[in-house]
Protein backbone atom coordinates (compact mmCIF):
# COMPACT_ATOMS: atom_id res chain seq x y z
CA UNK A 1 0.00 0.00 0.00
CA UNK A 2 0.51 3.64 0.00
CA UNK A 3 1.99 4.11 3.47
CA UNK A 4 4.69 1.48 3.55
CA UNK A 5 6.10 2.74 0.09
CA UNK A 6 5.80 6.55 1.29
CA UNK A 7 8.39 5.32 4.49
CA UNK A 8 10.47 3.07 2.17
CA UNK A 9 10.68 6.12 0.32
CA UNK A 10 11.43 8.75 2.95
CA UNK A 11 13.89 6.19 5.00
CA UNK A 12 15.86 5.61 1.57
CA UNK A 13 16.19 8.84 -0.43
CA UNK A 14 14.65 11.67 1.55
CA UNK A 15 16.33 11.46 4.72
CA UNK A 16 19.82 10.78 3.40
CA UNK A 17 19.99 12.48 0.01
CA UNK A 18 17.79 15.44 0.62
CA UNK A 19 20.20 17.57 1.50
CA UNK A 20 22.12 17.29 -1.74
CA UNK A 21 18.98 17.27 -3.95
CA UNK A 22 17.94 20.63 -2.61
CA UNK A 23 21.44 21.76 -4.10
CA UNK A 24 21.77 20.11 -7.07
CA UNK A 25 19.92 21.89 -10.32
CA UNK A 26 18.55 20.56 -13.59
CA UNK A 27 20.88 20.15 -16.18
CA UNK A 28 20.68 22.50 -19.00
CA UNK A 29 17.42 21.76 -21.12
CA UNK A 30 17.34 21.88 -24.81
CA UNK A 31 13.38 20.86 -24.88
CA UNK A 32 10.80 23.97 -24.31
CA UNK A 33 7.38 23.08 -23.46
CA UNK A 34 5.19 26.70 -23.92
CA UNK A 35 2.50 26.90 -21.17
CA UNK A 36 0.36 29.82 -23.23
CA UNK A 37 -1.60 31.99 -20.86
CA UNK A 38 -3.30 33.27 -23.79
CA UNK A 39 -4.13 30.26 -24.59
CA UNK A 40 -5.86 29.33 -20.90
CA UNK A 41 -7.49 33.10 -21.16
CA UNK A 42 -8.63 32.76 -24.54
CA UNK A 43 -9.79 29.48 -25.66
CA UNK A 44 -10.31 28.03 -22.48
CA UNK A 45 -7.40 25.91 -21.83
CA UNK A 46 -6.51 24.93 -18.31
CA UNK A 47 -4.06 23.12 -17.26
CA UNK A 48 -4.65 20.83 -14.01
CA UNK A 49 -1.47 19.60 -13.30
CA UNK A 50 1.77 18.09 -15.55
CA UNK A 51 0.10 14.26 -14.82
CA UNK A 52 -3.24 15.39 -16.47
CA UNK A 53 -1.53 16.84 -19.63
CA UNK A 54 -1.35 13.83 -21.87
CA UNK A 55 1.28 15.46 -24.30
CA UNK A 56 3.53 16.08 -21.24
CA UNK A 57 3.17 12.74 -20.36
CA UNK A 58 4.01 11.56 -24.13
CA UNK A 59 7.04 13.71 -23.64
CA UNK A 60 8.29 11.67 -21.12
CA UNK A 61 7.35 8.47 -22.27
CA UNK A 62 9.51 9.63 -25.02
CA UNK A 63 12.37 10.16 -22.65
CA UNK A 64 12.42 14.17 -23.21
CA UNK A 65 13.73 15.90 -20.47
CA UNK A 66 11.74 19.09 -20.62
CA UNK A 67 11.45 23.08 -19.48
CA UNK A 68 7.97 24.67 -19.18
CA UNK A 69 8.24 28.36 -20.31
CA UNK A 70 5.74 30.83 -20.64
CA UNK A 71 5.17 33.47 -22.94
CA UNK A 72 6.36 36.25 -20.75
CA UNK A 73 9.76 34.27 -20.49
CA UNK A 74 9.71 33.58 -24.65
CA UNK A 75 9.59 37.15 -25.27
CA UNK A 76 12.12 38.62 -22.64
CA UNK A 77 14.79 35.63 -23.65
CA UNK A 78 14.18 34.30 -26.39
CA UNK A 79 14.39 30.78 -27.88
CA UNK A 80 17.98 30.55 -28.71
CA UNK A 81 18.73 27.30 -25.52
CA UNK A 82 16.13 25.12 -27.06
CA UNK A 83 16.78 22.64 -29.98
CA UNK A 84 12.74 21.45 -29.74
CA UNK A 85 9.86 23.47 -28.47
CA UNK A 86 6.60 21.78 -27.68
CA UNK A 87 2.99 23.46 -28.16
CA UNK A 88 0.43 22.23 -26.25
CA UNK A 89 -3.03 23.43 -26.24
CA UNK A 90 -1.29 26.96 -27.84
CA UNK A 91 -4.90 27.60 -29.61
CA UNK A 92 -3.89 31.42 -29.23
CA UNK A 93 -0.72 33.29 -29.48
CA UNK A 94 0.40 36.83 -28.94
CA UNK A 95 1.98 37.55 -32.15
CA UNK A 96 5.93 38.39 -30.58
CA UNK A 97 5.57 34.67 -29.38
CA UNK A 98 4.81 33.35 -32.98
CA UNK A 99 7.49 35.95 -34.49
CA UNK A 100 9.92 34.15 -32.23
CA UNK A 101 8.82 30.67 -32.92
CA UNK A 102 9.41 31.57 -36.63
CA UNK A 103 12.29 32.47 -36.18
CA UNK A 104 13.57 29.68 -34.05
CA UNK A 105 12.54 27.40 -36.98
CA UNK A 106 14.26 29.55 -39.39
CA UNK A 107 17.82 28.62 -37.31
CA UNK A 108 17.00 25.12 -37.56
CA UNK A 109 14.32 24.35 -34.36
CA UNK A 110 11.68 21.82 -34.30
CA UNK A 111 8.27 22.59 -33.32
CA UNK A 112 6.15 19.89 -32.21
CA UNK A 113 2.42 20.81 -31.99
CA UNK A 114 -0.68 19.03 -30.94
CA UNK A 115 -4.33 19.57 -33.74
CA UNK A 116 -4.97 23.07 -31.64
CA UNK A 117 -2.07 24.74 -32.24
CA UNK A 118 -2.36 28.13 -33.71
CA UNK A 119 -3.00 28.40 -37.54
CA UNK A 120 0.14 30.86 -37.60
CA UNK A 121 2.52 28.15 -36.59
CA UNK A 122 3.16 24.86 -38.89
CA UNK A 123 4.96 22.76 -36.71
CA UNK A 124 7.49 20.31 -38.29
CA UNK A 125 6.20 17.10 -35.90
CA UNK A 126 2.09 16.87 -35.34
CA UNK A 127 1.00 15.14 -32.15
CA UNK A 128 -1.38 12.49 -33.21
CA UNK A 129 -4.60 12.94 -31.38
CA UNK A 130 -5.62 11.41 -27.96
CA UNK A 131 -9.21 11.56 -26.31
CA UNK A 132 -8.88 9.39 -23.20
CA UNK A 133 -11.49 6.47 -22.84
CA UNK A 134 -11.72 6.34 -19.15
CA UNK A 135 -10.38 2.43 -18.98
CA UNK A 136 -6.39 3.21 -17.57
CA UNK A 137 -4.96 0.67 -19.19
CA UNK A 138 -5.64 1.33 -22.83
CA UNK A 139 -5.20 4.98 -22.25
CA UNK A 140 -1.64 4.18 -21.26
CA UNK A 141 -1.04 1.83 -23.73
CA UNK A 142 -2.04 4.55 -26.28
CA UNK A 143 0.11 7.19 -24.68
CA UNK A 144 2.99 4.86 -25.10
CA UNK A 145 2.10 4.25 -28.63
CA UNK A 146 1.81 8.11 -29.45
CA UNK A 147 5.26 8.19 -27.72
CA UNK A 148 6.76 6.06 -30.06
CA UNK A 149 5.59 7.45 -32.76
CA UNK A 150 7.33 11.08 -31.76
CA UNK A 151 10.49 8.93 -31.08
CA UNK A 152 9.72 7.40 -34.95
CA UNK A 153 9.53 10.94 -36.82
CA UNK A 154 12.07 12.88 -33.77
CA UNK A 155 15.01 10.72 -33.16
CA UNK A 156 15.97 11.39 -36.84
CA UNK A 157 17.39 14.71 -36.41
CA UNK A 158 17.51 14.91 -31.88
CA UNK A 159 19.57 13.41 -30.01
CA UNK A 160 19.16 12.73 -25.94
CA UNK A 161 21.69 13.11 -23.01
CA UNK A 162 19.74 10.27 -21.56
CA UNK A 163 17.67 7.66 -22.57
CA UNK A 164 15.86 4.81 -21.52
CA UNK A 165 15.23 1.29 -23.30
CA UNK A 166 12.04 1.54 -21.36
CA UNK A 167 9.61 3.84 -22.21
CA UNK A 168 8.16 4.12 -18.89
CA UNK A 169 10.95 3.48 -17.00
CA UNK A 170 11.72 7.97 -17.29
CA UNK A 171 14.95 9.45 -16.90
CA UNK A 172 15.33 12.74 -15.65
CA UNK A 173 19.17 14.53 -14.81
CA UNK A 174 20.24 17.12 -13.06
CA UNK A 175 24.00 17.96 -13.19
CA UNK A 176 26.59 19.84 -10.73
CA UNK A 177 29.96 20.27 -12.43
CA UNK A 178 31.33 17.14 -14.40
CA UNK A 179 28.73 14.75 -12.08
CA UNK A 180 25.51 13.82 -13.67
CA UNK A 181 22.68 12.70 -11.07
CA UNK A 182 20.05 10.51 -13.35
CA UNK A 183 16.93 9.69 -11.82
CA UNK A 184 14.90 6.45 -12.98
CA UNK A 185 11.46 6.69 -12.44
CA UNK A 186 9.53 3.35 -12.74
CA UNK A 187 6.23 3.79 -13.85
CA UNK A 188 4.85 0.61 -14.93
CA UNK A 189 1.55 -0.26 -12.98
CA UNK A 190 -1.30 -2.55 -13.27
CA UNK A 191 -4.87 -2.44 -11.42
CA UNK A 192 -4.55 -3.48 -7.63
CA UNK A 193 -7.21 -4.15 -4.97
CA UNK A 194 -8.04 -0.74 -3.77
CA UNK A 195 -9.38 1.43 -6.14
CA UNK A 196 -8.78 -1.30 -9.48
CA UNK A 197 -11.89 -2.60 -9.92
CA UNK A 198 -12.99 0.88 -11.42
CA UNK A 199 -10.41 0.42 -14.34
CA UNK A 200 -9.83 4.26 -13.79
CA UNK A 201 -6.23 4.09 -12.11
CA UNK A 202 -3.97 1.41 -12.25
CA UNK A 203 -2.30 1.75 -8.90
CA UNK A 204 -0.12 -1.01 -8.15
CA UNK A 205 3.22 -0.80 -9.14
CA UNK A 206 4.85 -3.70 -11.46
CA UNK A 207 8.55 -4.38 -11.85
CA UNK A 208 10.64 -3.12 -14.49
CA UNK A 209 13.68 -3.52 -16.20
CA UNK A 210 15.96 -1.28 -18.10
CA UNK A 211 19.39 -0.27 -20.15
CA UNK A 212 20.04 3.44 -19.17
CA UNK A 213 22.48 5.33 -21.11
CA UNK A 214 24.20 8.76 -20.92
CA UNK A 215 25.44 10.67 -24.10
CA UNK A 216 29.30 10.73 -21.84
CA UNK A 217 32.96 9.46 -22.97
CA UNK A 218 33.90 7.53 -20.02
CA UNK A 219 32.65 7.91 -16.01
CA UNK A 220 31.92 5.89 -12.71
CA UNK A 221 28.46 4.99 -11.88
CA UNK A 222 26.88 4.47 -8.27
CA UNK A 223 23.75 4.05 -6.99
CA UNK A 224 23.03 6.41 -4.70
CA UNK A 225 20.30 4.66 -2.81
CA UNK A 226 22.31 1.57 -2.25
CA UNK A 227 25.68 3.29 -1.86
CA UNK A 228 27.12 0.76 -3.92
CA UNK A 229 29.01 0.92 -7.40
CA UNK A 230 27.19 -0.01 -10.59
CA UNK A 231 28.46 -1.96 -14.09
CA UNK A 232 28.55 -0.04 -16.75
CA UNK A 233 30.05 0.07 -20.24
CA UNK A 234 31.08 2.28 -22.64
CA UNK A 235 29.73 1.81 -26.42
CA UNK A 236 30.18 4.36 -29.57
Amino acid sequence: GGRPALAELIHAVVQPLGPALLKIPDRPADVAFLESFSSQMLANRYSWGWDDNDDYLTLQYAQLQTRVVYEESVMRDGLDPYKVLVLSQCDVLPRGVADQIHAFQRRGGIVIADEAAAPAVIPDIRLAPFTRTQRADADKAAILARAAALRTELDPFYSRYADSSTPDVVVRTRQYNSTDYLFAVNDRRTFGDYIGHHGLVMEKGQPASATLTLARDAGHVYDLVTGTSVPATAAG
